[in-house]
């Protein structure tokens, strides 16, 4: 979507003084194709089982065989949801870089689309006995973003900080685990991811 505003538009500043025009401003977003990612349909009323130990939930990247450093991606939008009707803590932090990842096998890279450059992959999360990871941060890696879900969901919330691709493109995980107590807890994810042309 594209604004354009010309010399006859009024422009006002924070407090409502008139800005003069002299050009025209043109303000839009940037280009390229949007792909959706979400766990809903990873098992019959089963999210991703979390527990109160910080866990890599999921990584995404570029793929380095099709992609070069020129090629790029944002994650426009992102949402993580639980079950718990208002009653728990959820800490949540994405790392930009590798992981040193233990534990249950690391899965492989999946696409998002067959036409997508993006991949992900989900790591085994605490259902039954299932052993889950558990994640070291290496030199280089560096924690970009983190939140707090109080209730039943986060919305609306972005990283600004494009992925680039090639052999030197990150990796963007994103790790959780429950504040208020150690019961385990289902939680739903959804990205709204933009490869930018």
């Amino acid at each position: 979507m594209t604004y354009l505003f010309t010399n006859n538009q009024e422009i006002k500043n924070d407090v409502g003084n008139p800005i003069p025009v002299t050009g025209t401003l043109i303000l839009g977003e940037d280009a390229g194709e949007l792909f959706g990612l979400n766990n809903h349909a990873t098992a019959v009323h089963r999210g991703w089982v979390m527990d109160d130990t910080m866990r890599p939930v999921i990584s995404i990247r570029l793929n380095p065989a099709t992609t070069t450093s020129a090629t790029q991606m944002k994650i426009v939008e992102y949402e993580v949801g639980n079950n718990n009707a208002n009653q728990s803590t959820i800490m949540y932090e994405w790392y930009e870089g590798d992981l040193t990842i233990s534990g249950a096998a690391i899965p492989s890279w999946s696409a998002v689309h067959d036409t997508a450059a993006t991949q992900y992959r989900v790591y085994q999360d605490q259902y039954s006995s299932n052993q889950g990871n558990t994640f070291t941060i290496p030199s280089g890696t560096v924690l970009r973003h983190s939140g707090i879900i109080i209730g039943k969901n986060t919305s609306g919330d972005g990283i600004d900080k494009p992925l680039t691709g090639g052999n030197t493109g990150k990796t963007w995980t994103l790790c959780m685990k429950r504040l208020d107590n150690a019961t385990e807890l289902d939680v739903w994810f959804a990205f709204t991811f933009k490869e930018l042309t």
